[in-house]
């Protein structure tokens, strides 16, 4: 029995498909191994022909790792946007931190309640382990809000210190 051939179109969605997946690989290969600079540039090619957040997201980290702030924001939020992630409570913990960086402590705790009121969104199977990993993302959320707080405390005291000596001046 002979099969029909199969239409350019479809063999072209394919040959897509498999150079989606080959580009995945290849920056996940690169992101494993610490070569950032040569995932990046995979990351934005391969996040572009994604129909998921995920590459976004991975590529958000890379932006945060080289405290390139602004463009990791961005590039976690794309990924928030573009949905189907495996894990948004992370992603807004990153982007928590992110805000932190960038002293943005209103937006920071905004993320980390949201990771917070998100533990019920991750997609594990395995009710133990998904119990286990939402308690450590819970502590994490918990442990960056408190952080973030007293930073913002913290600043604002130095910012009215300032403010005094000047008058003094």
């Amino acid at each position: 029995i002979r099969r029909p051939p199969r239409s350019t179109q479809s063999r072209s969605s394919a040959a897509s498909d498999v150079y989606k997946r080959q580009l995945k690989y290849l920056a996940q290969g690169w992101h494993m191994a610490q070569e950032l600079d040569k995932a990046e540039p995979v990351y934005e090619k391969a996040a572009l022909k994604s129909e998921e957040g995920e590459l976004y997201v991975f590529l958000g980290q890379i932006y945060l790792a080289t405290d390139r702030y602004k463009k990791a924001k961005q590039a976690l939020q794309l990924g928030l946007k573009k949905g189907k992630l495996k894990d948004p409570v992370t992603v807004n913990i990153l982007l928590g931190q992110v805000a932190y960086e960038l002293q943005d402590f209103e937006d920071a705790t905004k993320f980390f309640r949201t990771a917070i009121d998100r533990l019920s969104d991750i997609k594990i199977k395995d009710k133990e382990a998904k119990e286990k990993r939402q308690d450590k993302l819970r502590t994490q959320a918990l442990n960056w809000l408190t952080y973030t707080e007293k930073e913002k405390k913290r600043v604002e005291m130095l910012e009215l210190r300032i403010k005094d000596l000047e008058e003094e001046s």
